[in-house]
């Protein structure tokens, strides 16, 4: 993989913390990593400004929290889909995020927004089984 670093979009939530992110990815060994937050249903100057800041050669794993219910949340997964097709897709809400746009390749249900749900969503992204 030439992708030099991860980038992962995530929603402003008081259940989801950001220390977990850092927590995990020390945990499996993830040392190249952005951490960019967005505020739920962000207006379209933040949306604009969020992909102006985002890398040409880094994975992409946006986290959604049930964003099929949100206009600009699906606007933001659209918008990031046009830059990187291999967008990752990672609900820490409900499976009914994957109904926001059919160009979605790749996509797990977290179903919840606490460290257990993204440490399982994470070692299985970044660690698969040989």
């Amino acid at each position: 993989n030439k992708r030099s670093k991860l980038e992962v979009i995530y929603p402003m939530t008081p259940k989801l913390k950001e220390y977990y992110f850092m927590e995990i990815f020390n945990k499996i060994i993830v040392k190249d990593y952005a951490l960019i937050p967005y505020e739920i249903n962000p207006s379209n100057e933040s949306i604009l400004e969020l992909l102006k800041n985002l890398k040409k050669n880094s994975t992409k794993i946006l986290i959604t929290y049930d964003s099929h219910i949100r206009k600009n949340e699906r606007l933001l997964v659209n918008k990031v889909l046009e830059i990187d097709p291999n967008l990752i897709i990672v609900s820490i809400g409900l499976e009914y995020d994957i109904e926001i746009s059919l160009k979605i390749k790749n996509f797990i249900a977290a179903y919840a927004p606490n460290y257990i749900s993204l440490r399982g969503a994470f070692e299985k992204l970044l660690n698969p089984v040989k």
